[in-house]
Parts: structure tokens; C-alpha cells; sequence
């Protein structure tokens, strides 16, 4: 899956699946600058070794600061592909377990967590009112 900005990347998002409709919801990937300032955990350098991860469970999310700069101002993608999350072995038999648990998905959500800030003072406050000029020039176009 390709994400396409027409404004700034996100600093800090998820990709979240669910396997029934929208009941519970997995994260499938983190993205962020800091991967321990948006999301409290390490950044991952690659998949989860088979000898880390728990048995008949679903494959822990990992983070990554790869899409996550500010730059570009417009263009700039988000590249996501969840058989990046086995060992190039695992992926060589698309009927393999884990391969199947990585595919299978009813609904996809993205959730934009923190946006690039140009030094403005945020969270955005929705009961100060008017609304300062500065903060509506941030926005997510995908």
C-alpha cells in the first residue's frame, strides 16, 4: 500500500487492521520521527526474530522513522507492505502461517497521531476561540 501526500507527512501515525469488521483492531505498523517519543517504544531496524515472537499470536507491530521527516512539503509517501514484518525465509510459502495471519484484514485504519509543527505551540485547543491563524495552515491531504 502507497499513501500520497499532497501536504506534509505525518510525524507520528499507525496503520491498524481489524480481522472482524471493526470490533478490536491490530496495529500492523508504527511511523514516527521518534518512534520513542510517539509511540514509547524502540525503533525496529528490520523483522521480529521467529525466536522473539510469541507463538499463534498475532506479530507484534514494530516502529520505523522511515516517511516520517517533515520534508517533503507535498509528494512525499508512505510505503507500507506488511510481509515486511517476516524474515525473508517465512515469505518463500504463501501458505505459511504467518504469512496468512498478515493478510488477512476485513477493515484498515490510519490514524494520524502528531503532525509536523512549524515551532507552534501545540495541541490544538478547539475551545479557543477565533481559531489562530497560524494552526490552519497544518492539514493531512492524502
Amino acid at each position: 500500500m502507497v499513501i500520497s501526500f499532497r501536504s506534509v507527512r505525518p510525524a507520528c501515525m499507525a496503520i491498524d487492521r481489524s480481522l472482524d469488521h471493526g470490533s478490536t483492531w491490530h496495529t500492523y505498523q508504527y511511523f514516527g520521527f521518534n518512534c520513542q517519543s510517539c509511540f514509547g517504544m524502540p525503533e525496529s531496524f528490520g523483522p521480529i526474530p521467529l525466536s522473539q515472537r510469541p507463538p499463534g499470536k498475532i506479530i507484534p507491530a514494530t516502529c520505523t522513522s522511515d516517511y516520517s521527516d517533515i520534508a517533503p512539503a507535498t509528494g512525499g509517501e508512505i510505503v507500507f507492505t506488511p510481509l515486511d514484518a517476516l524474515q525473508q525465509k517465512e515469505k518463500r510459502n504463501p501458505y505459511a502461517q504467518s504469512v496468512q495471519q498478515l493478510l488477512q484484514v476485513t477493515n484498515l485504519r490510519i490514524r494520524f497521531t502528531r503532525i509536523h509543527t512549524l515551532g507552534d505551540v501545540f495541541p490544538f485547543d478547539p475551545d479557543v476561540k477565533p481559531i489562530p491563524r497560524a494552526w490552519l495552515k497544518y492539514y493531512y491531504a492524502v
